[in-house]
């Protein structure tokens, strides 16, 4: 998409607002003129929608206005951030939160190519089914991450000295349930710490290894008894 004359904030409510019918609450600035890769120099916004669109559909989204090239993109994720892949490199992805449904998120990051952003990384690809969430409200399942976001932190360095930025999530898991038939929605019976490090690896393709997949089998944990066993 181009964008001229029309201002970039007339322009996401307009798009928005034909596209689906959806009030806007709010359009938050996020970045300023940052150099993002394949895209240019640009700047990227936080859309809001209002309580009136209904819980299932996607209530944020980013707007990445190219102001040399005068391209707007639209992607479904929300917390964005700024995700360096070389030390030598002074461009940056796109990573941020996207909404499976409500309460559960996984984390994309995108790469451009010209005009079109491609996912090039998703928690959702790992581990034996795609539990790996990034985000998970305590309300759906007997393990939840901490409140009030319910959402793993994030890091964006260099684990391991090769001068390329690995991608970190840390946190706790919660658990709420001593049973199948049991759970005590506001009270946590047991926390196990938890860190996910995705290695960069170093070829033509953008690509990450899960350094350990150990958290795989908890996650993946049928029984919430099992979970007061060996943690």
């Amino acid at each position: 998409m181009q964008i001229d004359s029309l201002s970039i904030y007339q322009y996401i409510r307009t798009e928005i607002e034909l596209d689906c019918e959806c009030p806007i609450d709010s359009i938050a600035k996020v970045y300023y003129n940052v150099p993002i890769t394949n895209f240019g120099i640009a700047s990227v916004y936080q859309i809001t929608l209002d309580d009136s669109v209904p819980e299932a559909a996607t209530k944020i989204s980013l707007c990445v206005w190219s102001k040399t090239d005068k391209k707007v993109v639209f992607l479904p994720i929300e917390d964005c951030k700024l995700i360096k892949t070389h030390q030598q490199t002074n461009s940056f992805l796109i990573g941020g939160y996207y909404n499976m449904r409500r309460g559960l998120q996984h984390y994309f990051v995108y790469n451009a190519t010209d005009s079109i952003f491609k996912c090039v990384f998703s928690t959702g690809e790992y581990c034996y089914t795609p539990i790996l969430y990034a985000a998970n409200s305590s309300t759906n399942y007997c393990i939840g991450y901490d409140a009030p976001t319910y959402k793993l932190s994030i890091k964006n360095v260099d684990i391991n000295n090769d001068s390329h930025y690995d991608l970190v999530f840390s946190g706790n898991i919660n658990i709420y349930c001593d049973s199948l038939f049991e759970r005590e929605y506001d009270k946590v019976l047991k926390t196990i710490k938890m860190k996910a490090v995705f290695l960069l690896k170093e070829d033509k393709n953008l690509s990450w290894v899960l350094q350990d997949t150990t958290i795989c089998g908890i996650l993946n944990k049928r029984n919430p008894e099992d979970y007061y066993q060996d943690w």
